[in-house]
């Protein structure tokens, strides 16, 4: 449809409107596969807890798998938070299949955090199923 006279095109699993130039440079341009540039990572207050943040993927239904949720982030915490997600995204964009009950083992993270597999397709946060990282304290 671009080829042919569209002016954009919107990807609904991450709320993206693209100009037909920038879709072509990143879905054909590259020369290697690059998960990240087809998942969003989106933030907002995270509803009781005040003060903390919930940061979760949208896009990962494109690769069949499970989007990524992880809520009551701490300030200091955040950029670990990030580089999690971003390696989630690239394994099971690449195959991983993340078990239930996976521990999550990074030195930028606290220890106790596992992964839990939660939700469904009409979940309207994620559009998808997801997989919730819980800390030790908030399973």
């Amino acid at each position: 449809m671009l080829e042919n006279g569209g002016v954009a095109l919107l990807d609904p699993q991450t709320m993206k409107w693209w100009k037909p130039s920038d879709w072509s440079a990143t879905v054909f341009s590259p020369h290697e596969t690059q998960p990240r540039r087809h998942a969003v990572i989106l933030v907002s207050e995270d509803e009781g807890n005040p003060g903390l943040r919930w940061y979760h993927t949208r896009g990962m239904r494109k690769f069949g798998r499970p989007d990524i949720g992880v809520h009551a982030v701490s300030p200091e915490l955040e950029s670990g938070v990030v580089d999690l997600l971003n390696r989630f995204i690239e394994m099971q964009a690449f195959g991983t299949v993340v078990p239930d009950g996976q521990p999550v083992r990074m030195a930028s993270l606290p220890d106790g955090a596992t992964c839990h597999h939660r939700g469904d397709l009409d979940d309207p946060a994620f559009n998808n199923v997801r997989i919730e990282i819980a800390w030790a304290t908030t399973q």
